[in-house]
């Protein structure tokens, strides 16, 4: 049953959000992934929730390119960019900087990085 403070609406929104999504070339996911499993597909609710040093540490390419957040990078200015996943967790909670990227149907990085620095989060 959906708490009385969130219109009903709303809590239905919250029901139904997918986990992860996928594009083309990317999968977006709150944490991470076990890359050795593979795909998304292969991965436990817990682990893309909670995931972070095994995925963060791993270098691999397996379950493709990942853009995440979970992990708020120290600097609190600049997404974290690997080869194999982007960390858009710039620490708003703490510093108040919301950050996003652009994604086109060619690249598989971002071609853009947005951040507002006074977002009320």
């Amino acid at each position: 049953r959906a708490p009385s403070v969130i219109p009903r609406p709303h809590w239905k929104v919250f029901k139904d959000t997918k986990i992860y999504t996928r594009d083309g070339l990317r999968t977006y996911v709150q944490a991470g992934i076990y890359r050795n499993l593979g795909a998304i597909e292969n991965q436990s609710e817990r682990v893309m929730l909670w995931v972070r040093n095994k995925f963060l540490l791993d270098p691999s390419d397996g379950g493709g390119y990942i853009v995440h957040g979970h992990t708020p990078m120290e600097n609190g200015v600049i997404p974290m960019q690997k080869p194999n996943r982007i960390n858009l967790d710039t620490g708003c909670v703490v510093n108040g900087r919301l950050t996003a990227a652009v994604f086109n149907d060619e690249d598989i990085e971002p071609i853009m990085i947005l951040q507002d620095k006074h977002w009320p989060c």
